[in-house]
């Protein structure tokens, strides 16, 4: 199934995470809001996770089909849409990350309507899949 950036233009709420699609894990104050621009912003307990980074956050649709990393590592066909995001890593001196850093995380969009999303967790460490369900706030960016 195919979508299109407009379509997750906007505020989204998380309203759970896990590998059990009828049980998912509430999860705490999560919302992302995804810009026209290619850019996101993530707020966890009202905190920006990104606050102080000289990185920019950003998300960009993807094809399955795109790259062979897709349809070789994680055994996706071609003609789902991906959701491809860049995120911003706060220095962690415990685990010798001394300096701002940069992360991607890859999403496979299985449900999205006005109101609501599934996204499946590609590149995550549980042995079942994993996913993360959203609900809109708005479409508007200014909340």
């Amino acid at each position: 199934m195919s979508f299109n950036r407009e379509q997750l233009i906007g505020v989204w709420k998380s309203t759970g995470m896990g590998t059990d699609l009828d049980a998912l894990h509430p999860l705490p104050d999560w919302v992302t809001t995804l810009r026209p621009d290619g850019t996101y912003s993530c707020l966890v307990n009202g905190r920006d996770d990104a606050e102080g980074s000289p990185f920019h956050q950003t998300w960009e649709l993807r094809d399955s089909g795109d790259s062979r990393e897709f349809t070789d590592f994680f055994g996706l066909k071609p003609g789902h849409t991906l959701v491809d995001l860049t995120m911003a890593i706060a220095p962690i001196p415990e685990f010798q990350i001394d300096e701002w850093t940069r992360d991607r995380m890859l999403y496979q969009i299985i449900e999205l309507t006005d109101t609501k999303m599934l996204l499946r967790i590609l590149n995550h460490t549980y042995e079942r899949p994993a996913y993360q369900r959203f609900e809109r706030i708005s479409n508007q960016l200014d909340i």
